[in-house]
């Protein structure tokens, strides 16, 4: 049985993004199924150069100052001092109840859970995980989400998504974080911890874990909100440090004989256009000279595409941008459908952000937090289809006076006590987006894949958005 929680988290200059990874460990700490349990917040700031000790003080955390410079030893350490301070005497270094005492409180009791300064737990993200752990699985792993490509291509985004929703298999999925990882102190002592890697300590962990018959539970139930920055602190550590991230073995380049793209496409491709690992590279800015034509067997039929006469035309209306003469659908329309877009996204932000103001009430802490990271999320899907209505030839259209008029949800403001109506308002316009989204993804089909990827990916995360309120209600 599970009766103490520590939390290890570590930092390497991390001033700006770790105070908001604090406060949505609190939240997450403070869940009703969670804040009755002892804890301990131990941030590790491993050879930091800014603030960041300071700013992990302000929040209540305990600070272990280190000078490493290596993620595998600042997790290590981090961990020892943790659970050690789950297992001994003293006052409170956290909000929450005193822990036990002495050998009362054994390292099976202890919950130790891991993140990453960069990163944002759900409210409910350590309460999944007890619920795990009370089931007798000894660790957790978990999956993350990137909500924010700034400073990416668009393209960018896409290939992380295609690559992240590989076929998981029957185990839960193939990824390891140690920004959603947990694990029971006995068992992570009993297989010697993590080891000192600069790279790669998450996964020596838990393949240590499942060697020695440990049960490892992998879920995507709570995804972790990490960031997708350019300059990473751990390189190569996290499938999402996008600006050095390459394709997994699966994805490898295969050498192929028969069709024209000899370094990338297979020998028979299933749609007519470049096969799934040449525009994975493509988007990730690999240098590549397509040849003058593509071979393609389709239904059985062999063709080629004239490239030559692609670039002469493409040439010829380099005033259309991204619009083509092999684009399959009526621009006007398209551009249309995506301003009602912009103005659902930016209904629903100011619908959030207003309730995650007027929140009152013993549980607004948790609640304003969840609306006011929906909000962000919502904002930047209104500036990504504004960008692609943008790059159609159209004009976004955030004209206040019609925004209402042409959402697809209301505007809502119930009394600030009413928690409960204002959960139960955005779940119901997180469904009605669900359901337009979906129309509008068939609609777009394969007529312009592009749009619909968009499409699919805010829908994703309106999704999660309605998962989330769902939890909460039910809290």
């Amino acid at each position: 049985m599970i009766r103490a929680v520590a939390v290890v988290v570590p930092a390497r200059d991390e001033e700006e993004l770790l105070g908001s990874c604090l406060a949505a460990l609190h939240r997450a700490l403070r869940h009703p199924r969670v804040r009755a349990l002892p804890h301990r917040v131990v941030v590790v700031a491993d050879a930091c150069t800014d603030a960041t000790a300071d700013v992990a003080r302000r929040h209540g955390a305990q600070v272990l100052e280190l000078t490493a410079g290596n993620v595998g030893a600042a997790r290590a350490a981090g961990s020892e001092r943790a659970v050690d301070l789950a297992l001994t005497t003293g006052p409170a270094l956290t909000t929450g109840p005193a822990l036990a005492t002495g050998p009362a409180l054994a390292p099976a009791g202890v919950w130790l859970a891991h993140t990453d300064a960069d990163s944002r737990v759900p409210p409910e993200w350590l309460a999944r995980q007890l619920d795990h752990a009370a089931l007798g699985w000894h660790a957790v792993v978990g999956t993350v989400r990137v909500t924010d490509w700034t400073g990416h291509r668009q393209a960018t985004a896409g290939a992380f998504r295609r690559h992240y929703r590989h076929p998981a298999g029957a185990g839960g999925h193939r990824h390891v974080h140690g920004a959603n990882l947990a694990v029971r102190a006995d068992a992570y002592r009993a297989v010697g911890g993590f080891p000192p890697l600069a790279v790669g300590e998450d996964r020596a962990l838990v393949a240590a874990l499942e060697a020695a018959g440990h049960r490892v539970k992998r879920t995507p139930d709570t995804p972790v909100t990490t960031s997708a920055r350019r300059d990473p602190r751990a390189p190569a550590a996290s499938a999402t440090s996008c600006a050095t991230w390459t394709p997994s073995p699966a994805d490898a380049p295969r050498p192929d004989r028969a069709s024209a793209c000899s370094r990338w496409c297979r020998p028979v491709v299933s749609r007519a256009r470049p096969c799934r690992r040449h525009r994975l590279r493509e988007s990730l800015g690999e240098p590549f000279s397509p040849p003058t034509t593509w071979e393609y067997r389709m239904a059985g039929d062999d063709f080629v595409i004239d490239v030559t006469r692609i670039r002469d035309e493409a040439r010829q209306k380099m005033s259309d941008g991204a619009l083509t003469a092999t684009y399959g659908l009526d621009a006007e329309k398209v551009i249309a459908v995506l301003n009602d877009v912009v103005a659902t996204e930016v209904v629903c932000w100011l619908r959030y952000t207003r309730h995650a103001i007027s929140a009152t009430g013993i549980d607004r802490a948790q609640v304003a937090a969840e609306f006011t990271e929906h909000a962000a999320e919502e904002m930047q899907h209104a500036l990504r289809a504004a960008e692609r209505i943008s790059q159609l030839g159209g004009e976004p259209d955030f004209d206040p006076a019609t925004l209402v008029q042409r959402a697809h949800t209301d505007y809502t403001t119930p009394g600030e006590t009413d928690l409960k109506k204002m959960l139960e308002d955005n779940l119901l316009a997180e469904r009605i987006v669900i359901s337009t989204y979906q129309e509008i993804a068939r609609w777009l089909g394969e007529h312009d894949p592009t749009t619909r990827r968009l499409i699919e990916s805010i829908l994703e995360e309106e999704e999660e958005h309605a998962d989330d309120l769902t939890d909460l209600l039910a809290a």
